[in-house]
């Protein structure tokens, strides 16, 4: 068993690494400009619901046509924004609470195969949904820890539709077949895991 997963963690680590080496392939002469524009939030820094607003953003994501979908924590919802346009911003999501059509502090966001898959963090889910908003569906339950720690904080889609979420205070990595909202834990603090494999706290890389 110890072997089968250390082989899976391989597999994962090298499918991260060709991932991110195909996303940062640029032209050794490539340069930014040194001065920042703001695309969504005020100006300002100071937080806000309306649709020009963020409360405690956490994760991005932009899809190749320049839409720009973000975890707005304290809001609750998803805002969607067109980068092509500063007047055309939407939300997905009313919360918070635990309906369907509702999010708790959804802190990361991913898009694949035309679907937003959102980690619901304090409702311990991923809600898969129409990139209009719509068809909303349940893909993976965190299991809740009760009184200890969990907070789910960051997720990733493969290309085979694989869900890996990374808990931050449980310190273990989630994995989520397709079509099943169960998850096995691959990496942290199991029963069958190594000390190499036992992790301290999890953060994007």
């Amino acid at each position: 068993m110890i072997l089968k997963c250390q082989i899976l963690l391989n597999v994962i680590i090298l499918l991260i690494i060709t991932n991110v080496s195909f996303e940062l392939k640029l032209s050794p002469k490539a340069a930014w400009n040194q001065i920042g524009t703001t695309v969504a939030g005020d100006r300002k820094g100071s937080a806000g619901s309306n649709l020009s607003q963020l409360n405690e953003p956490v994760d991005i994501y932009i899809t190749n046509n320049d839409i720009l979908y973000i975890g707005d924590s304290y809001n609750h919802r998803i805002l969607v924004v067109h980068l092509n346009s500063s007047t055309n911003n939407s939300a997905i999501g009313s919360g918070p609470g635990p309906d369907f059509n509702q999010l708790n502090r959804p802190d990361d966001v991913f898009v694949f195969n035309a679907s937003l898959y959102v980690l619901d963090t304090s409702n311990y889910r991923v809600q898969k949904v129409a990139l209009d908003g719509s068809n909303v569906t349940t893909v993976a339950h965190i299991p809740r820890p009760g009184t200890g720690p969990g907070d789910p904080l960051y997720l990733y889609v493969t290309n085979e539709g694989n869900i890996y979420v990374s808990e931050r205070l449980g310190h273990c990595i989630w994995l989520f077949f397709p079509n099943s909202t169960t998850g096995h834990i691959i990496a942290g603090q199991t029963t069958w895991a190594p000390r190499t494999l036992q992790i301290v706290r999890t953060i994007e890389s």
